[in-house]
């Protein structure tokens, strides 16, 4: 099952055959992605804090991390993987703002197109490989977070 619903970025054929990385650097395949992602969050996160009279503040990213075999191998062909950081958020919440935004972003997508991502107060799994994309989309993030507060 998949639920459609306007999103800021739209992809033109040749971004989905684009690599996460160019570079060492973000494709814009992961830049219009990631932006994606955080505005499907933050619309999603406010309702979940409204209905669980939970602060919106600790719904707030705090590090953004492409993992994955995009982050591994940085492979064209496969799926992207984020992990967002919240370290605030319960994982009740955490758990329902993942499989919503997998509605949208993930399910019935082909591999290239879908977008998985997992939403942790911390990185449960340090030691796997992974891609800061913090430092490269500080704007992106304030821009979100900022609405989960107003």
């Amino acid at each position: 099952m998949r639920f459609y619903t306007e999103l800021p970025k739209k992809y033109a054929s040749e971004e989905w055959n684009l690599s996460p990385l160019i570079d060492g650097n973000p494709s814009k395949r992961i830049t219009n992605a990631l932006e994606n992602t955080l505005y499907l969050y933050s619309s999603l996160a406010k309702k979940q804090a409204k209905v669980t009279d939970n602060n919106s503040r600790n719904f707030r990213i705090k590090n953004v991390f492409l993992v994955g075999s995009g982050a591994k191998e940085n492979r064209k062909d496969s799926d992207i993987d984020f992990l967002l950081i919240a370290q605030k958020l319960d994982e009740a919440s955490s758990n329902n703002l993942k499989l919503s935004l997998s509605y949208v972003l993930f399910c019935d997508r082909p591999k290239r197109e879908a977008v998985d991502v997992f939403i942790r107060s911390k990185d449960f799994y340090p030691s796997r490989p992974k891609f800061d994309l913090t430092e490269y989309f500080p704007d992106l993030l304030k821009k979100y977070n900022n609405k989960l507060i107003k």
